[in-house]
């Protein structure tokens, strides 16, 4: 069966990756055949990437432009330009169409892009071509976190979403959709980058990552500061220092473990983690403990790190899920209602998150405070700890493989 998968256009982000690529690969398992995947990457190199994810996968690109943003050239993005000033209708429908035309099943992947945190006109785009295709073909909202939205674009998002079968990843939407936007068609599900990356059992790949970087299992904590600052904090100076004193901390508190600073998000540059980590190297006076990773990484490779460290601190969600997908501990900064969600609601770990999606929070000192309290509270509780994220951990990845088997009776 061919299916088409949007919302895999950045491989780049470890998170965007891992969701696709588990996608695939559990489908194919659970439905005991290989399956045609179509994937919206730009390029052939993005193609790559995701066929060296799942080297047994079927896949092809194809681009469709919604949105009239994709250039290569000075001409081509005049184009689009002179198109969405004048043409915008026309071209969005032109699009539409030959989507549906051309796809019997699509699926749309979560995480949170149907919410009002990364612009409202692409919200709207978004909800306008769910509208449009939804009675068109075989339409799923897989690993969604969506809304909370403004009173105005309630009634629109419900109409939007009325019909299609939407898979969300925390209790916290579930609810959000079925009471606010009275929708009915939910399953309650978890992100699917909580199963086993394919070849995640291979402790070669595993060995050959910790050795490349010099890292004892153990012997290290990771740190994730996300690109994405002015979503925490406007202040540019503000958020770097206060990851630069929490690294100081943490050193002062595990004087035998080293700190390592790893990128989750590699893209679009102006979001790239180690723009970050770079002001961080710059600021840090502690080098001689820190391990600062700006080599583009495999998911599973990123993984393989994030396991085998003592805990992690991560304003990447993504972050936090391969990390307790180890089974090993991870404190999440906090910006939007995902968080709650995925880690407070789904996993039961709400001790584990700290609010920072104010900049108040970050020139209080309020977020360095807080994380100081929760690696307090892992060091003091670690075995405990350790033993209550296996047993949820395990919970969502049966509750990820109900929504993979449900989705794949469907297609048949």
């Amino acid at each position: 069966m061919k299916i088409r998968i949007e919302h895999a256009g950045n491989p780049l982000n470890y998170g965007t990756n891992m969701m696709v690529t588990n996608f695939m690969y559990y489908l194919d398992k659970y439905s005991g055949n290989k399956n045609e995947y179509e994937l919206d990457v730009y390029n052939d190199e993005d193609l790559e990437n995701y066929k060296q994810q799942y080297n047994e996968g079927i896949m092809s690109r194809k681009t469709i432009d919604y949105n009239l943003y994709y250039s290569t050239n000075i001409i081509q993005k005049i184009l689009n330009k002179i198109k969405r000033d004048y043409f915008s209708s026309y071209y969005t429908k032109k699009n539409l169409n030959e989507l549906c035309k051309n796809t019997e099943s699509l699926v749309i992947l979560g995480g949170d892009d149907l919410s009002e945190y990364y612009g409202i006109k692409s919200l709207e785009n978004e909800l306008y071509r769910i509208n449009y295709i939804k009675n068109k073909m075989n339409l799923y909202l897989v690993g969604q976190t969506i809304g909370p939205f403004k009173e105005e674009r309630i009634t629109k998002a419900r109409v939007a979403m009325e019909g299609v079968k939407i898979y969300s990843r925390d209790p916290w939407t579930t609810k959000y959709l079925q009471n606010d936007l009275g929708l009915k068609n939910i399953s309650d599900s978890r992100d699917l980058a909580f199963l086993p990356l394919p070849y995640q059992e291979n402790k070669e790949i595993e060995d050959k990552i910790l050795n490349k970087y010099n890292l004892n299992r153990e012997e290290y904590i990771t740190l994730i500061p996300s690109g994405l600052y002015e979503s925490y904090c406007p202040d540019i100076n503000i958020y770097v220092n206060t990851w630069v004193d929490i690294i100081k901390s943490i050193i002062d508190m595990n004087p035998d473990k080293k700190i390592v600073l790893l990128s989750h998000v590699l893209r679009p540059k102006a979001g790239d983690d180690r723009n970050i980590i770079k002001k961080i190297q710059d600021k840090a006076s502690n080098l001689d403990k820190m391990i600062c990773i700006y080599d583009e990484l495999t998911p599973l490779q990123a993984r393989f790190i994030l396991g085998n460290g003592m805990f992690t601190i991560t304003g990447r969600m993504h972050g936090a899920i391969s990390t307790l997908q180890m089974k090993k501990p991870a404190i999440s900064i906090s910006y939007s209602v995902k968080y709650n969600g995925v880690i407070g609601e789904g996993l039961g770990l709400k001790e584990l998150i700290v609010r920072g999606e104010k900049d108040t929070l970050w020139k209080s000192g309020i977020v360095k405070d807080e994380c100081l309290d929760k690696i307090q509270y892992i060091m003091n509780n670690y075995n405990t700890i350790l033993e209550d994220i296996q047993i949820k951990v395990d919970e969502c990845e049966e509750r990820v493989k109900v929504m993979i088997e449900d989705i794949s009776n469907n297609l048949r």
